[in-house]
């Protein structure tokens, strides 16, 4: 592999990872009743990750019980 190919992937792999990012920032923000887990799992990373994507981008949750979302629980 030469290393302008290297480069090109390497700045492919960033703007991919930045995308995703931004999707898991907006999650993060729009669905306060999902867990990092549930939102790590949607898009196929850690609940790591999308603690680092929220701790970046200086997102802070309560501790405690999630709100529930307004269909939850009604029969």
């Amino acid at each position: 592999m030469t290393h302008e190919t290297k480069s090109k992937l390497q700045a492919a792999l960033k703007a991919v990872r930045e995308t995703i990012y931004t999707q898991i920032k907006t999650d993060i923000e729009n669905h306060p009743e999902m867990t990092y887990r549930e939102i790590g799992h949607q898009y196929g990373c850690s609940e790591c990750t999308v603690m680092r994507v929220a701790q970046r981008n200086g997102i802070t949750r309560p501790v405690g019980p999630r709100p529930q979302s307004t269909t939850e629980g009604q029969q």
